[in-house]
């Protein structure tokens, strides 16, 4: 374990209706996090981002309950974004291609339950992985490299939600 480390950033949250607009049902969440953080390596004395530690995040929802009726539907999306994790004897960076997004339809009241019908990976986001390995990391010298893209599909999800 390392002796000390620094995290700072900030966060957020914002919730907007439409009902002011005219546009009676709608409703916008959104939250995002920047953050950063300061460690010493204990290898090489230069001072990096914590292993692996989120910068960023984006996440959003929106969201329209319809008039006089038990039906919603709705749009989400996140995206993001880590530092390097940082061993003694490799690097590797786990990243995606832009966000998870996904649509949804619900009705609130199937026999008393809430049931929502989901497809997401709309956007065919794909996991990729970057990793070298060393021989020795304080000189450099690199035994091999991976270089992955996991590509998935969407994904189809049924909750029910309430007590039965």
């Amino acid at each position: 374990n390392l002796p000390s480390a620094q995290r700072y950033g900030i966060e957020g949250d914002v919730t907007l209706l439409s009902d002011g607009l005219g546009w009676d049902g709608t409703r916008f969440d959104a939250g995002f996090r920047l953050a950063g953080s300061s460690v010493d390596d204990p290898l090489l004395g230069n001072s990096r981002d914590l292993s692996g530690f989120e910068t960023a995040q984006i996440d959003f929802e929106l969201r329209h309950d319809f008039a006089s009726s038990d039906w919603a539907t709705g749009v989400t999306a996140f995206w993001n974004e880590r530092g390097e994790n940082v061993r003694l004897d490799q690097v590797s960076l786990n990243s995606e291609t832009f966000a998870f997004a996904g649509y949804y339809v619900e009705n609130k009241d199937v026999e008393g339950l809430v049931v929502r019908l989901a497809i997401n990976n709309i956007l065919y986001r794909t996991n990729r992985v970057d990793r070298t390995v060393f021989l020795d990391r304080a000189a450099g010298i690199v035994d091999f490299r991976e270089d992955r893209d996991r590509t998935f599909g969407q994904i189809f999800t049924l909750e029910i939600e309430g007590t039965f």
